[in-house]
């Protein structure tokens, strides 16, 4: 089951295109206000409007617009990255959620030789904002993961 498509980036990028007009607005105000000020010479109000517009362009950079950029990033990757292929039995996903290049994610163990030897368990990574599937341990999969998130699973027979 393939879990991304050329759409949903298509869908994000036009989030971040929404969520840049709207950062540049708030930003290119204070910084129209902070030029004013500059004209008619008020030294201590051109103070206080470059702090406003520094703050402000930080804040929401930080809030509101990188976490999109972030998953823009993280699906550009995943449709055209180069792909690694897993089978093996799911051991169980991570009780809490993980922040990999700013996007979310839950950890799992994917078992890929023999189940008592540790060595042959593959953390991968299921991205937060999707639904978790609903996986037993001990279920045989087959996972394709860039950068050991996953873009594709199936469940496959046991053996």
């Amino acid at each position: 089951m393939s879990l991304y498509t050329q759409e949903d980036f298509t869908a994000v990028s036009a989030q971040v295109k929404h969520r840049l007009i709207r950062y540049l607005v708030p930003v290119a105000a204070a910084l129209a206000l902070l030029v004013v000020s500059f004209i008619i010479r008020m030294q201590w109000l051109s103070i206080l409007l470059l702090i406003l517009a520094g703050a402000l362009a930080i804040f929401l950079w930080d809030v509101y617009l990188s976490p999109v950029l972030a998953y823009r990033r993280f699906l550009r990757d995943l449709l055209a990255g180069h792909k690694r292929e897993y089978s093996g039995s799911f051991r169980g996903f991570e009780s809490s959620e993980v922040t990999r290049e700013g996007v979310p994610c839950r950890a799992f163990l994917l078992n890929v030789g023999d189940p008592a030897d540790e060595k042959d368990d593959r953390l991968l990574y299921w991205d937060a904002y999707l639904p978790l599937p609903d996986w037993r341990e001990g279920m045989a999969l087959w996972v394709s993961t860039f950068d050991k998130s996953v873009c594709e699973w199936q469940a496959r027979e046991q053996a």
